[in-house]
């Protein structure tokens, strides 16, 4: 799943995908827990593969969008000679107005004093926005919760600790995972795991409770995880 265009990813097609594949995956609960989660990412690079388009174009024009298109098609379909001259004049000024408001948005940019303003035009100028994610934890109920046991350590341990995984839980930790970074040792982009399927997402959970059930931990290589 090299060269991902998540952007452009038909989530919905990747979510009924990575459904129907959940239901013929393993027990979560079997003593060979490395070829259960092997099954598991392999039914997500599959779903990933069908559903999220790979390469890049071919053919790229810098600075051409939609607008282009009518003086493009003026100039396309002109016979006469003014006629030719005048659409090819638009869409010349047209695309240098874009570079002029190009070149003044990129100089403008500035590392010297703060970085956030200019991440912030740069990806208002290439397109990538990224959302806030909220925690679906609020703060004050744990604030609540260590107030109310009094002794933390011991408290937590032994009350929260030893409950298995909540789906709420699961979820709140998926969310946290950063897009547009490195895959793992399991080579699964974090967008693959964010938009999942609920099929798989209960199948991942009901493995997560049979690790923490087992004391089991997850091979990869020669590192555990």
């Amino acid at each position: 799943m090299t060269a991902s265009n998540f952007q452009k990813a038909d989530w919905s097609l990747y979510k009924k995908i990575a459904n129907d594949l959940a239901n013929h995956l393993p027990c979560p609960d079997i003593e060979n827990i490395n070829e259960a989660y092997k099954r598991f990412t392999n039914a997500l690079e599959i779903a990933g593969k069908r559903a999220v388009p790979t390469g890049f174009r071919k053919k790229c024009s810098p600075s051409w969008d939609n607008d282009c298109n009518v003086p493009y098609v003026k100039y396309k379909e002109a016979t006469a000679s003014e006629d030719i001259q005048d659409a090819a004049t638009a869409l010349m000024d047209h695309i240098e107005k874009k570079q002029e408001r190009w070149m003044e948005a990129v100089s403008s940019i500035d590392f010297k004093h703060s970085s956030r303003k200019a991440w912030q035009r740069i990806n208002l100028l290439t397109g990538c926005t990224r959302k806030k994610i909220r925690c679906l934890i609020d703060p004050n109920a744990i604030a609540k919760h260590i107030v109310q046991n009094g002794c933390f350590v011991q408290q937590f341990v032994q009350n929260h600790l030893g409950v298995p995984f909540t789906k709420t839980e699961l979820e709140a930790a998926l969310m946290t995972t950063q897009p547009r970074k490195a895959k793992g040792p399991n080579g699964v982009p974090n967008e693959i795991l964010t938009n999942r399927g609920e099929a798989l997402l209960n199948w991942l959970l009901s493995f997560v409770k049979a690790c923490l059930a087992k004391t089991s931990f997850l091979k990869c290589g020669d590192e555990y995880q």
